[in-house]
């Protein structure tokens, strides 16, 4: 394979010839995983990638559970498509036991199965230990599944310590509502989209009384913090 390699490799250094292809390539087109394995062992970063696609495209959960271990470029690229597999089989028990070993991937993808097949507490129990360990993707994702399902007082403790995603779904869930002590309430404390809803509904007001330079001018200046309407 290395003759094969280099034989491709002298038209390309000569200057002529099409990109030669890598051993790496030759290996990977005829399907050598052991190959590829040992070239990735021996610190071919090129084959290790390689092997890493054609484990994940052949499904082989063992395999890639065991690159993911090794400390090599592709390790990362390894993990993430296990976590990917398992999750589209939905392997609830894979999921956890790499979720319990700190992958955070896992951890969110477990925590979406959770939620669709109605396991919420379980899903938010996940989540939020990850959001609390400083993981914002799942502070994200945990935000928007308490929104979804309408948890108003859930979002509300997220915010009250200071989770932003959890201030801005909370704000949105209020506006819709119509509730405007609600969101006067967050606009209060600094929530800036609490005040930008509040701001829309009481325009949206005005307008309906027939009071539409009041309704502009409040949407383009805002509210006074007395809560008067600004004028510039």
């Amino acid at each position: 394979m290395e003759e094969a390699a280099q034989a491709l490799r002298a038209p390309a250094d000569a200057g002529g010839g099409p990109v030669p292809m890598s051993s790496a390539d030759l290996l990977a087109d005829r399907g050598d995983l052991d190959g590829l394995r040992a070239r990735a062992d021996a610190g071919d970063e090129d084959a290790a990638r390689e092997l890493v696609r054609l484990l994940a495209d052949r499904g082989d959960l063992d395999g890639l559970r065991a690159r993911a271990d090794t400390y090599d470029e592709a390790a990362e690229d390894a993990a993430r498509e296990l976590v990917r597999l398992l999750a589209e089989r939905g392997d609830l028990d894979g999921l956890r036991e790499l979720a319990d070993a700190g992958d955070k991937d896992a951890a969110r993808e477990l925590a979406g199965l959770l939620a669709d097949r109605g396991d919420l507490d379980q899903a938010v129990q996940i989540l939020r230990a990850r959001a609390d360990a400083g993981d914002q993707d799942a502070a994200r994702q945990l935000a928007g599944m308490l929104a979804r399902h309408g948890d108003r007082d859930a979002l509300r403790d997220r915010a009250d310590a200071g989770d932003y995603y959890a201030a801005r779904h909370l704000a949105a869930l209020l506006a819709d509502r119509g509730d405007l002590d609600g969101l006067r309430e967050l606009a209060d404390v600094g929530n800036q989209g609490a005040a930008g809803y509040l701001a829309d509904l009481l325009a949206d007001l005005l307008t309906k009384h027939g009071k539409g330079e009041e309704a502009e001018r409040l949407r383009r200046f805002g509210l006074n913090p007395d809560g008067s309407i600004a004028r510039s």
